[in-house]
């Protein structure tokens, strides 16, 4: 926002300065700057207007290893966490949330406005749009019968299951193999300089033959 800001300071010096020339600027000048001014605010005004954006929430974002299964747990969280200290100027009251991140690869907590999840959805908290928003990200929530407030995410479980990453990784055993450990299972590999050996001989022999 300072951006535009700034932006808008400087059309305005400039409309100030066409009013202080008594408009003596070329006709098709002024025109065309006045429509360029009318399609910037339009722009503008489609771009930042987000009543579900809010920036103060971002500050707020911490890791936490678990989210609360139960509302005694939530409830002492929030306590904690103690959203309501949070200054902010955003369209509804910041409330305590623990929910995943977009890759549902790790659980957050968050002081963020509440907001209606659709039905068989999960709520995840996304950074980049300040806001708890539907997850399409995760699986179909078989229990999420019905919509619900993104403050009672609590309730279903299974939202919560994080994705295991795929982890591989190449371990010399041999020099005849490599094992690849994918999400712990083990699999061999051909060692790959079984066959730079050969070749860097045999190219070595044709040379000398060359």
């Amino acid at each position: 926002m300072n951006g535009f800001y700034c932006i808008d300071e400087y059309f305005w010096s400039c409309v100030k300065m066409l009013a202080r020339k008594g408009c003596q600027a070329p006709h098709t000048f002024k025109r065309t700057f006045l429509k360029a001014l009318l399609i910037y605010h339009l722009m503008k005004c489609c771009a930042s207007y987000d009543e579900e954006f809010c920036e103060a929430s971002r500050a707020t974002m911490k890791k936490v290893a678990s989210c609360p299964d139960n509302k005694t747990m939530w409830d002492a969280e929030a306590l904690k966490k103690n959203c309501s200290s949070v200054s902010h100027k955003c369209s509804q009251d910041l409330l305590y949330h623990c929910l995943n991140n977009p890759w549902q690869n790790s659980t957050i907590e968050v002081c963020a406005p509440q907001t209606v999840i659709g039905y068989g959805n999960c709520a995840e908290y996304n950074y980049e749009g300040g806001r708890v928003q539907d997850s399409f990200n995760a699986k179909h929530c078989s229990s999420c019968h019905s919509d619900y407030w993104s403050t009672d995410a609590y309730k279903y479980a299974e939202c919560y299951v994080l994705k295991r990453p795929t982890t591989i990784v190449y371990i010399r055993y041999t020099t005849m193999s490599y094992f690849q450990i994918v999400n712990g299972a083990a699999f061999e590999l051909p060692n790959p300089m079984i066959w730079v050996v050969p070749y860097f001989f045999l190219n070595l022999q044709l040379s000398e033959v060359l």
